[in-house]
């Protein structure tokens, strides 16, 4: 990785060719040698072709190699346990790849600028805003996972170590068990090493190791073997096959073997657990084989590797869209920014700070130009004001009024009425009006003409509010209106609801047609119906509701509080 980050091509592949050649010579390791190779010389052609940064090639190259190889291996070798494991080592090495280009990366570009080394080293790359997010995003993002998993790499390897000890202390347990209860008679005829008492020992033996690949070994004081688990090889075979493997030592009388030389994964898989006691004159050797606790570590293990891929592609895409948006946009507030003087009288240049971001020292030397004219360019406030206000006024519009009837909407209602109770004035009504029957309206003739029937009731109200200036109208929504009448007596506001009934009596317009509506009108009292605008609303829907069910149009008022 070295070589493709400071070397041309054709060198960084000789220069990789050989270094795979040492390593198949000192391991032995083929597979490993050219997996090497292959990645090097495909994030080689990737690096020096596009110039980009190590991470984002070593990156794309282990997922294009790591697809291919899952296929491989699923659809022409199968997928088996341990064709799982060489994939699993698979991803724990690309994950290594990617996590060494990201520290080139990171040694290489911001190392540079690091202090007292920044005057000593005059090749430095610009930094770049996208890249800075970028790689922000990255290490702060991947470095806690790692720690984590590494966490749970520790934890889950002495849970697996733990229940091999659990498993051989309860051997132990069942065989003192067993030796205890014999008495002398049998303990000598078991010593002497009686067919009886042998079989009652192995029947014990083979009911602790039922349905698992676990093999005892017993063996008399002249390390003649005494008695084994029927499916037991023969032992004299698993000794030289033990004596070519790998031990790790846990206590006096436990081991760990590892077939083949060293820890790589797939030896563990055909590893097992060792454990030795002794029981009078006999040694016992209890041995478990690892893969049945090992492949749900490594399961759980590489979820963690996947999830750290899923953050390595995370930050991959951010990265892309960071470089592609934010970049473009700061240069081009760079290229607004540097015509803005252009535009304005003359260039005096002052003093700006110099950032060691790129884009920000390109658009602080820009804002730096602009700052010396923009006390010129007070005149065009006032413009901008008045353009707010108008904003605000439509936006005032939008808020409180209905967009189809241009009525004012629920929420003008609501403030109006606030403003009433709060000026504390001596009675209003309110007036909640619903049409009978409007959805016929709506299923004959279209919802655009139901649509057109609102507006023509909305104007026929604001007709009546012209002449009456104490009355005003809301729509609350669908066929709902409110009216709200202030200072006015009972037999006011009956005459204004009977004068809205004859309103709305007369014929409407509709595709040609005359179509006569008619309306029920619930209408409440303040004080007398409530002193809040829940109370009184509900009490002039309730009034409304009882015409609804009576089947019956006209105006009801709503009955006194506690009536």
């Amino acid at each position: 990785m070295l070589a493709v980050r400071f070397l041309p091509l054709h060198y960084a592949v000789i220069t990789s060719t050989l270094i795979s050649t040492l390593i198949f010579f000192e391991s032995g390791n083929l597979r490993f040698a050219i997996t090497a190779l292959i990645h090097t010389i495909i994030l080689a052609l990737f690096y020096n072709r596009k110039k980009k940064d190590l991470f984002t090639w070593t990156f794309l190259t282990v997922l294009i190699l790591a697809s291919i190889n899952f296929l491989f291996n699923y659809f022409y070798l199968g997928f088996d346990e341990l064709t799982f494991l060489i994939f699993f080592v698979y991803i724990q090495h690309s994950i290594l790849y990617i996590l060494i280009a990201l520290f080139i990366d990171l040694v290489t570009v911001y190392f540079p600028y690091m202090p007292y080394l920044r005057k000593g080293i005059t090749l430095k790359r610009p930094i770049f805003f996208g890249q800075v997010i970028f790689n922000v995003i990255v290490v702060v993002a991947i470095l806690p996972l790692i720690l984590i998993t590494g966490m749970n790499i520790f934890i889950k390897y002495s849970e697996t170590v733990h229940y091999y000890e659990e498993r051989a202390a309860s051997f132990d347990n069942v065989i003192n068990e067993y030796i205890n209860r014999l008495d002398e008679r049998e303990v000598q005829r078991f010593l002497l090493g009686s067919t009886v008492e042998r079989g009652f020992f192995n029947q014990l033996i083979e009911q602790f190791v039922a349905d698992t690949d676990t093999t005892v070994y017993v063996f008399n004081e002249d390390q003649s073997l005494f008695t084994n688990t029927a499916d037991a090889i023969d032992y004299r075979f698993l000794d030289q096959k033990m004596k070519r493997g790998y031990i790790i030592e846990l206590s006096e009388h436990q081991d760990i073997w590892i077939d083949s030389t060293g820890e790589a994964i797939h030896n563990w898989y055909n590893g097992h657990f060792l454990h030795r006691t002794t029981i009078l004159d006999k040694d016992i050797h209890l041995i478990m084989p690892l893969p049945s606790q090992f492949i749900p570590f490594v399961s759980e293990l590489f979820l963690y590797y996947l999830l750290i891929l899923i953050v390595f592609f995370s930050a991959f895409i951010f990265g892309l869209i960071a470089d592609g948006i934010l970049t473009r946009q700061l240069s081009q507030l760079n290229t607004l920014a540097s015509k803005l003087p252009s535009t304005m009288l003359d260039q005096n240049e002052i003093t700006v700070p110099v950032s060691r971001i790129f884009e920000f020292s390109q658009l602080a030397v820009n804002i730096g130009i602009v700052g010396d004219r923009l006390k010129k360019m007070f005149l065009e406030l006032e413009e901008k004001t008045e353009q707010l206000q108008k904003s605000e006024q439509a936006l005032y519009q939008v808020a409180h009024h209905d967009n189809l009837t241009l009525l004012p909407n629920r929420r003008s209602f609501y403030l109006d009425l606030e403003d009433l109770l709060e000026q504390r004035i001596d009675q209003f009504a309110i007036l909640f009006i619903d049409f009978d029957k409007f959805k016929l309206v709506n299923d004959t003739y279209g919802h655009s003409s139901g649509d057109q029937l609102l507006i023509d009731i909305a104007d026929r109200f604001r007709a009546l509010c012209d002449d009456c200036d104490q009355l005003s109208f809301y729509r609350l929504a669908g066929d709902e209106f409110i009216g709200v009448v202030r200072h006015r007596e009972f037999e006011d506001v009956k005459q204004l609801g009977e004068s809205i009934l004859t309103e709305l009596s007369k014929p409407f317009k509709i595709k040609g047609d005359d179509v006569y509506i008619s309306a029920s009108i619930g209408v409440s009292l303040y004080p007398n119906h409530g002193d809040s605008i829940d109370a009184l609303l509900n009490a002039a829907d309730q009034a409304m509701y009882e015409l609804k069910n009576k089947e019956k149009q006209g105006i009801n008022f709503a009955p006194e509080r506690g009536n």
